[in-house]
């Protein structure tokens, strides 16, 4: 497969937040190429804020990695199943995973999220006490 091939639907986009945090940037927002990606531009604004108190502290290295938390998206056109349209899927980014890093809790909180829609829908007669009684008895 070609080089031309491999890359075929791939868009790399520097993301910035919006100019809330004072800085003039040439890249443009996320929810400005996808409404549907509104989120993204709100935690990394969150993201840059909290980067600037770890650099107000002795936490340097969590300041830098916070800064640096998604700055490149890669992302893969992909047909949409229902009509055929084309929407822009994440591929591949760059995550800081710092404990308190906006971005990074959102994504794990989608991760959870994910997990526990896929879990089976169990009745609740299922679920055991540690003493041995069910639960639904109990309530």
């Amino acid at each position: 497969m070609s080089e031309e091939n491999s890359d075929a639907g791939l868009f790399v986009f520097s993301v910035s937040p919006p100019i809330q945090s004072g800085q003039d940037t040439d890249a443009p927002g996320l929810s400005e190429l996808s409404e549907r990606d509104k989120p993204w531009d709100k935690h990394k604004y969150n993201s840059d804020r909290v980067s600037d108190h770890y650099a107000k502290s002795r936490y340097n290295k969590y300041s830098q990695r916070t800064k640096s938390c998604a700055d490149i998206l890669d992302f893969r056109l992909v047909p949409e199943a229902s009509d055929g349209e084309y929407k822009l899927k994440l591929a591949a980014a760059r995550f800081c995973r710092v404990r308190h890093c906006p971005i990074c809790q959102w994504r794990r909180s989608l991760m959870w999220k994910a997990k526990a829609a896929a879990l089976p829908n169990l009745p609740m007669e299922t679920f055991i006490d540690v003493e041995g009684k069910s639960l639904s008895s109990i309530a």
